[in-house]
């Protein structure tokens, strides 16, 4: 069920899939990153808002109600919880690495900035994540982005 205004509003969003006791899947945190009129979507095993570093599975694109659901899933697919949303501010490529500057929907004015790093063939893709709070200060002590 949505529970605020139009996907429009929004470019990402950040949710905790929870499946039910005994399902074939883990519960996992789902980043989804809106590319036209899709979702790019991956599976982490950790909140990247809580840790620095995290493996991430990719997922078949999403729909853009996504960006705004909260709520049971149809098909035993459990529920999905929306831990944050927001803006893209910039997205960037290294050569290796792709990631984002993303703006968070809630008032500390902070940003967290993600790479994610494709690993090669039967290697983890992983992602780092790094949020910086007002003025610039980082939450986290990397400085290799």
């Amino acid at each position: 069920m949505s529970d605020a205004g139009p996907a429009g509003l929004f470019d990402w969003a950040l949710l905790f899939h929870e499946f039910p006791p005994g399902h074939a899947r883990e519960s996992h945190w789902d980043l989804l990153i809106r590319e036209g009129e899709v979702l790019r979507a991956w599976a982490l095993d950790r909140n990247p808002l809580e840790h620095e570093h995290c493996r991430a599975t990719a997922l078949p694109d999403h729909r853009l109600l996504y960006l705004d659901w909260t709520g049971t899933l149809s098909g035993d697919r459990g529920q999905v919880t929306r831990l944050a949303r927001g803006r893209i501010e910039r997205n960037w490529f290294d050569g290796v690495r792709f990631g984002w500057d993303l703006t968070f929907e809630d008032v500390d004015a902070s940003t967290l900035t993600l790479s994610i790093q494709p690993g090669k063939t039967g290697e983890p893709t992983m992602v780092q994540a790094r949020r910086a709070g007002r003025g610039g200060r980082q939450s986290s002590e990397t400085n290799t982005l």
